[in-house]
């Protein structure tokens, strides 16, 4: 399929990135993509070999045990207007052969090209492409599962058998380029309209194992005129099928650097031998760790660790997970939306807020409350930078004198060590701590937060404004006005 985003770190109206996901038998030779942006003009991705080639996410099999490469191209381009519709695609030959519809047939994607809607970008699609279903079963999977949109309007799809669902484009694709309805055991594929691909196969049953058909569909958004189409093959399988449960969130948010973990419930299938992990497409340049899972008998338990690269760019990523056993696919989709390392310190606050009895005891105040810039409360390092009161150490009367100083430690640490006392004629002390805060992924924010010591317990203390250094363990000299210091001219 094919999809697009603003051009990253171009701020040029019209200017788009477009990426091109394609599948192809790795003994396939060289191939050019030819990518008509819909405007008039057109552009290829150039030759590639289908083996060696750095656009190539990975090598996988179908459930025969046949060998095909996905490949991933991008290119840019600028658009004159941003107010006219375009539809973007790109049309090739061939299907594999082995097909039972439209085998070693053209096939075609298209897109629409919105930038006056409010649709920025495509909705993120992650669909694999060989969809697993089962004779003998009534089959149903929810596409929306690999389909990621931002906004609030309403998704809906629809088979494309003929391509007339991009007629009212302005660069209609032709026939050529989609293939007829898959049917088997006198029941066709559907397409329903909120989005499921629906196959009755509970009276069908196969002379042969894992035949293929080719499906086209697209998914539609009416609000914002917009028309994606998708093309993957639908493979049925003879047996129980393997199953791939999330027993944790497989939605979540993550930082630069940062790795989450993610458990599934594998089973269904029995003592085939091991499953494994057979999808790597991780995007932007992820890691992923796992259990082999390993054992003689299922339902098994297998772990999945994503490291999030330090460079990653802020934004949603979506990951297709595959487990294979046998001939057996089973798939669940991952999303990590990446977030910036930034933090906010504006809503920190002290673990304590008023410290009483006045008794010239230390009180350890621990800083909370720093988020990052989507308000989650983060784990983050402390480091105390200064810690002022508004009353002079060793000299306010009543608070302990020369003989009870510092007033405060800790500068340096991740702790502010607070002596709970105040002068006996004033109206309570208050303390302010600066610090700054780091999340080792390169976001920082410095902050300030107050605690207060009362005159009388059911008091507030109130703040002076006075800066004086708390953590000082001598007197501070007394600063006098001098007379040459500063004249004042009154003027009529």
């Amino acid at each position: 399929h094919i999809s697009y985003k603003p051009n990253p770190g171009n701020s040029t109206p019209g200017d788009v990135e477009f990426t091109i996901e394609t599948a192809w038998r790795t003994d396939y030779g060289s191939e050019m993509i030819m990518l008509d942006f819909g405007d008039g003009t057109s552009a290829s991705t150039g030759f590639f070999d289908i083996i060696t080639s750095a656009s190539a996410i990975g090598t996988f099999t179908d459930g025969a045990g046949e060998s095909y490469t996905l490949h991933k191209h991008k290119t840019t381009h600028t658009y004159s207007s941003v107010t006219m519709p375009y539809t973007a695609s790109f049309q090739n030959c061939c299907r594999i052969s082995t097909l039972k519809n439209s085998l070693a047939g053209w096939y075609g994607v298209g897109t629409s090209v919105r930038l006056n809607t409010g649709l920025l970008s495509t909705p993120q699609v992650s669909l694999p492409a060989i969809i697993q279903m089962y004779e003998g079963a009534a089959n149903s999977i929810d596409i929306m599962t690999f389909i990621f949109y931002s906004g609030s309007d309403i998704i809906s799809c629809s088979y494309n058998a003929d391509g007339t669902e991009l007629a009212p484009l302005s660069h209609p694709l032709t026939s050529d380029g989609f293939a007829s309805l898959p049917t088997a055991g006198g029941n066709g594929l559907k397409v329903t309209n909120d989005c499921k691909l629906e196959w009755d196969l509970t009276s069908y049953n196969s002379s042969t194992q894992y035949d293929k058909y080719a499906v086209s569909m697209v998914i539609k958004i009416a609000a914002k005129t917009f028309v994606q189409s998708l093309d993957f093959i639908v493979e049925l399988v003879e047996g129980t099928p393997l199953t791939c449960a999330a027993r944790t969130p497989v939605i979540f948010n993550a930082y630069p650097g940062e790795t989450k973990q993610a458990s599934f419930d594998i089973g269904g299938v029995g003592t085939v031998g091991t499953v494994s992990l057979v999808t790597t497409d991780l995007p932007n340049g992820a890691t992923v760790g796992t259990n082999e899972l390993s054992s003689s008998s299922l339902p098994a338990v297998w772990e999945y660790c994503y490291t999030v690269p330090v460079n990653a760019p802020i934004a949603l990523s979506q990951t297709i997970l595959q487990w294979r056993q046998g001939g057996f696919r089973c798939f669940q989709t991952v999303t990590v939306n990446v977030l910036a390392p930034s933090l906010e310190c504006s809503d920190a606050y002290p673990s304590k807020t008023l410290l009483w009895p006045p008794n010239h005891k230390f009180e350890a105040i621990v800083i909370q409350g720093v988020t990052d810039l989507n308000g989650n409360e983060v784990a983050v390092a402390i480091v105390i930078d200064a810690i002022y009161s508004d009353e002079e150490p060793a000299t306010a009367k009543g608070a302990g004198g020369a003989t009870k100083v510092p007033d405060a430690y800790g500068v340096g640490t991740n702790i502010a060590n607070l002596r709970a006392e105040r002068s006996g004629v004033g109206n309570g002390r208050v303390y302010r701590i600066d610090f700054t805060a780091s999340n080792g992924l390169g976001g920082t924010c410095q902050g300030n937060v107050w605690v207060g010591v009362p005159h009388a317990q059911n008091k507030l203390p109130v703040d002076d404004g006075a800066l004086y250094p708390a953590t000082v363990t001598t007197r501070a000299p007394t600063l006098k006005p001098t007379t040459s210091a500063l004249r004042l001219v009154f003027c009529d």
